[in-house]
């Protein structure tokens, strides 16, 4: 993109809303940084200059597990703050800071909504599922199940399972509500149980 064309955009866009991710949940730290990260600086630098933009992003619920993990059980909604104390996980590392990013963006007059999702996987109608199929952990998950023909009895449990078109229809839906900012949503079943917490929206 040229310099001019990215001056013209600064003006004439009031709204971004980011998809963008590296969703595997493994990898090298360097490999999420690079797109999980360095994507949302970019976005931020965009926002910042010409007309304030409003950003958009999509996150996960599972950044929850770096909250209170050492509580028999816990609560958690949209207004807990999170920390990456606990956090293991490349991925959930990487919207963690993500996050962290857009909340001091926010200081300084970018607003943003973060969509916290969960279990996104194959369209509804069609069934079709991501192109990277090979390096999603819960297909490889359930694959793997599968092949053994057997549900460990530990591991017996609901699964929140969202549809991506279901899922983008109410992010673009919450997106177009006017003056509405969420600040954070968590999108996933009413109450779902993850571990040792009730997620409540």
């Amino acid at each position: 993109m040229s310099e001019n064309t990215y001056a013209n955009l600064t003006g004439v866009i009031d709204a971004i809303i980011n998809s963008a991710a590296l969703v595997k949940h493994m990898g090298e730290n360097s490999e999420f940084e690079a797109v999980n990260i360095e994507i949302i600086k970019n976005l931020i630098d965009f926002a910042e200059k010409g007309r304030k933009k409003d950003i958009h992003h999509m996150s996960t619920i599972g950044i929850i597990y770096g909250t209170k993990m050492n509580q028999e059980r816990t609560i958690f909604t949209e207004y807990d703050d999170i920390t990456e104390e606990g956090l293991t996980n490349q991925y959930f590392l990487s919207k963690e800071k993500a996050e962290r990013l857009l909340f001091e963006a926010r200081k300084r007059g970018i607003q943003s909504n973060i969509y916290r999702m969960s279990g996104i996987l194959f369209d509804s109608k069609t069934g079709k599922y991501q192109r990277n199929i090979n390096e999603s952990t819960a297909y490889i998950y359930y694959r793997n199940l599968y092949k053994l023909g057997i549900i460990p009895a530990d591991i017996r449990r609901k699964m929140d399972i969202s549809c991506i078109d279901k899922i983008s229809e109410a992010v673009i839906k919450l997106v177009l509500i006017k003056g509405h900012l969420l600040e954070k949503k968590n999108l996933c079943q009413p109450i779902k149980k993850l571990r040792n917490f009730d997620i409540v929206q």
